[in-house]
């Protein structure tokens, strides 16, 4: 229960925060996607709102991203699938908008399993 603190952003070393099915609520912290460390991601099945971070379309080091079964909304981060070691990105059944975000073709193809279903 509660929520994800703010300063978990502030980890310079973290690589994978994995908090999944926590019954957490509240909204993603704005700096996690600023960690220049972090690998994996896993906040499925909480309960958590709000607008993905945009920082996370710039976190360089991220392969996968496992958001799904929450209640986020918004539209994708730019530049999120054009990151370079991106491979797994779950964010399906949550409720977000907007389009697909542009990908640059020659790193979009380290993806191998997107998941935006609702």
């Amino acid at each position: 229960n509660g929520s994800i603190p703010e300063g978990i952003g502030d980890l310079p070393k973290l690589e994978t925060l994995g908090l999944s099915m926590n019954h957490l609520s509240g909204s993603v912290p704005r700096k996690l996607g600023t960690n220049g460390k972090l690998q994996y991601l896993d906040l499925a099945g909480n309960n958590l709102t709000g607008d993905l971070p945009q920082s996370l379309g710039s976190c360089q080091s991220l392969i996968g991203i496992y958001m799904d079964e929450n209640m986020l909304s918004g539209s994708i981060p730019k530049g999120l699938f054009g990151l370079p070691n991106l491979t797994d990105v779950n964010l399906r059944d949550n409720l977000l908008s907007g389009g697909f975000p542009e990908t640059r073709d020659s790193v979009a193809l380290n993806l191998r399993h997107i998941d935006l279903s609702n």
